[in-house]
């Protein structure tokens, strides 16, 4: 009994100290995709007609129309406009960087295909599509179909340099499944 005690008021006493696993809060210097596109949306002089996907739309949206395989994302923000607009908003946190590449690949698949749709039709939003800005830095990988597409991706630049003035706190770090 004398021996038993000790030990497990050590083993209590050890388990008070482990880690939070649980703690999700942001680390400084951490940008939301959230952050990045609202970043992108302001830097426009007309960002009205964009609607944020939220989901398991914008999942579907990212798989079946992006063809971006689920999981290479842990976290997601898409705005898109509708009926004859081409101009769409989707920056992605990647959950490897080595994805990088993959996930360019079939956002470029996917910014061609709407420019055979929009080619001939509407050739003012094939333009868009023309000019759209496609990156993948610091993790994050982008599509961006917008009017003024520099300073889409100055804005955007920026904000993953940690300059989200105006854009919020993010709330919490995703989790390692895409959200």
């Amino acid at each position: 009994m004398k021996r038993i005690l000790p030990l497990a008021l050590l083993l209590l006493l050890t388990a008070c100290g482990a880690p939070d696993s649980g703690n999700t809060a942001a680390p400084a210097g951490y940008v939301s995709t959230d952050q990045a596109a609202q970043a992108v949306l302001d830097s426009q002089s007309d960002p009205a007609g964009l609607t944020p996907l939220t989901g398991s739309d914008r999942t579907d949206y990212l798989t079946g129309v992006c063809g971006v395989e689920e999981g290479m994302w842990t976290e997601a923000a898409v705005y898109t406009a509708s009926g004859m607009d081409a101009r769409e908003v989707i920056v992605l946190r990647l959950s490897q960087e080595e994805d990088g590449e993959a996930v360019t690949a079939a956002l470029e698949a996917h910014r061609q295909a709407r420019l055979a749709d929009f080619f001939g039709y509407a050739p003012d939003q094939a333009a868009l599509l023309e000019e759209a800005v496609m990156t993948s830095q610091d993790g994050y990988a982008a599509l961006l179909v917008c009017r003024q597409p520099d300073a889409a991706a100055a804005a955007l630049t920026a904000a993953l340099d940690g300059d989200v003035t105006g854009a919020g706190e993010p709330e919490a770090v995703p989790t390692a499944t895409p959200t």
